[in-house]
């Protein structure tokens, strides 16, 4: 019969033994087929998984933030280099500015701000993406990829099954133009105003630090009247407070020459598309602010 320290050897040799099949597997899947996740089983994770890619190497020139909306745009979660993404999967642009003016992720030279979602800002609390990000596992993640959330075994099954045959192949540059917004309007009530005000604050902040700003909206399902109404109030507010352009993508780009997947969320080609079209336009924006 064998002794007790030889059963502890055993188990704690086949424990070590399967962590580092799994760790090989992981690492493969990762690294040797390119299979860290874009979207996983939950928005929190996903949205982490943008941050810390956001988060990792240097600066992007470009800086997303805002919702999934944004969340779609390929940024370096996907291999993008220049765009860092801080879409935040069912919230807004909240987590992204205050994530941008803590220092947690380094703000590029454009700071491109999704105004589809600007009325969620309105009693929007700090979602627990915010409180993760300073965590140990996200660090750790920020410079060792292979920890990262990206490389989430369950996290990267779930994106691979999500894949379907390539069926978006929009690739053309879409025409863009500044848009203009009336003047003089004002917040409904006073919670309106302070969210907007802070929001004004934060672009004010990363303005000082070289960062510039714009206002869009991107091509997504129609807003209900009531939450179309203070999305108009709001984007006219901050753009005319913070002295911010402001571009409308929905209107100067027709739905039939996009494909979604939702009906929300544009499809990776016609995402890619519309980014390729904004990253030209903002090129053509005077060298000084607005």
């Amino acid at each position: 019969m064998e002794s007790p320290p030889t059963h502890l050897r055993k188990f704690l040799a086949g424990t070590l033994a399967g962590f580092l099949v799994c760790a090989i597997l992981q690492w493969s899947g990762a690294y040797g087929l390119g299979w860290k996740s874009s979207k996983t089983e939950s928005n929190y994770f996903t949205s982490l998984s943008r941050f810390q890619a956001a988060a990792s190497g240097a600066p992007a020139e470009f800086t997303l933030v805002g919702s999934s909306i944004s969340g779609r745009l390929p940024g370096k979660e996907v291999g993008n280099s220049k765009v860092a993404n801080l879409g935040t999967d069912g919230g807004c642009l909240t987590d992204g500015m205050r994530m941008l003016v803590e220092g947690r992720v380094k703000a590029g030279k454009w700071i491109v701000l999704e105004s589809n979602t600007i009325e969620r800002a309105v009693k929007y609390e700090a979602s627990p993406i915010l409180k993760a990000v300073g965590g140990p596992v996200f660090r750790a993640g920020t410079h060792l990829p292979v920890f990262s959330y990206q490389a989430r075994p369950s996290g990267m099954l779930y994106d691979r099954l999500l894949k379907r045959p390539a069926g978006d192949t929009t690739t053309r540059r879409f025409p863009l133009a500044r848009t203009t917004l009336p003047k003089g309007i004002q917040p409904r009530d006073a919670l309106e105003k302070k969210t907007l005000d802070e929001l004004i604050r934060m672009i004010a902040m990363l303005r000082e630090s070289g960062s510039r700003i714009i206002l869009v909206e991107y091509p997504s399902a129609p807003m209900r009247p009531e939450g179309r109404e203070v999305t108009d109030r709001a984007t006219a507010y901050v753009a005319e407070m913070a002295d911010v352009p402001f571009v409308n993508l929905e209107q100067q780009i027709p739905h039939e020459n996009l494909q979604f997947t939702d009906g929300v969320h544009l499809a990776p080609g016609s995402a890619r598309a519309v980014l390729d079209s904004l990253q030209e336009f903002i090129t053509t924006l005077p060298s000084s602010q607005p």
